[in-house]
């Protein structure tokens, strides 16, 4: 299983894991850790095998950036889509109003460098491009499907649905295929002999 780590989902896991020690483990992956070049990280659930070998796999993998994977970056860093930076609740909240004060979120605020891991890519938002010089920031693109895709780690021969909104979903709701790869390959212990049906993976 892949999904968001949230407290709710965790509850779920690990209460399947007191009840089946042997056939079930966990834990949250940073998936930059595995060669992703994006600050996502999941939940992953399956054998114990199975994220035991993943778990080593962390230490072994190299570390990309946004510039080892999309061959023209057009932008000096790729901005997330937070609205504010910063929040304070107010002291008396209003019932008609927000129960906090929210900073607004500049153009150069919540970049990432082309020469680090990305913000996470998402299904329903595409991320920006965003150029910045002398100390300022210019020059907002979105990332195109097939960007958001290669910062995912789909081959570049992959295709995708001719919609851009179809497209930015399928890309941003995957499990990168290098981490499927990897969850696939098959134990030294155990050779050329396929993989148990011990992964299952969800949609986000």
């Amino acid at each position: 299983m892949e999904e968001v780590g949230s407290t709710h989902v965790v509850e779920i896991v690990e209460e399947f894991r007191k009840k089946h020690p042997r056939r079930v483990a966990y834990e949250i992956f940073h998936f930059e850790e595995l060669g992703v070049p994006q600050t996502r990280h999941r939940l992953i659930a399956g054998s114990p095998e199975l994220i035991a070998k993943l778990l080593r796999m962390r230490d072994t993998q190299p570390r990309r950036s946004i510039a080892d994977v999309v061959p023209h970056p057009r932008g000096t860093h790729i901005r997330t889509g937070n609205y504010s930076v910063s929040r304070k609740k107010k002291t008396i909240p209003d019932g008609r109003e927000s129960m906090y004060i929210y900073q607004k979120a500049e153009l150069g605020d919540s970049c990432h460098s082309i020469y680090g891991p990305s913000p996470t890519i998402l299904a329903g938002f595409a991320l920006g491009w965003v150029t910045k010089t002398d100390g300022k920031a210019h020059s907002r693109l979105s990332l195109t499907p097939r960007e958001s895709a290669l910062i995912q780690t789909f081959p570049t021969s992959y295709k995708f649905p001719a919609s851009n909104k179809l497209a930015l979903m399928h890309a941003g709701n995957a499990v990168p295929p290098l981490v499927a790869t990897l969850l696939m390959r098959p134990s030294p212990r155990q050779g050329r002999r396929p993989l148990s049906p011990s992964l299952v993976i969800f949609p986000e």
